[in-house]
């Protein structure tokens, strides 16, 4: 009987390199709310697109 290659062995998190740049998302921001716009009228589709 030979060796099992399939054992689960469960691998650590790896921490980030310091001085890697981790990519930084930018969070998509709504007209409605740059605007303060507290009524929103669905039916306006030019608002909306």
């Amino acid at each position: 009987m030979g060796k099992d290659n399939n054992t689960s062995k469960k691998s650590k998190p790896r921490a980030p390199k310091e001085g890697a740049n981790p990519k930084k998302f930018k969070k998509k921001t709504s007209i409605l709310l740059t605007d303060k716009i507290e009524y929103i009228d669905y039916k306006d589709v030019n608002l909306l697109t």
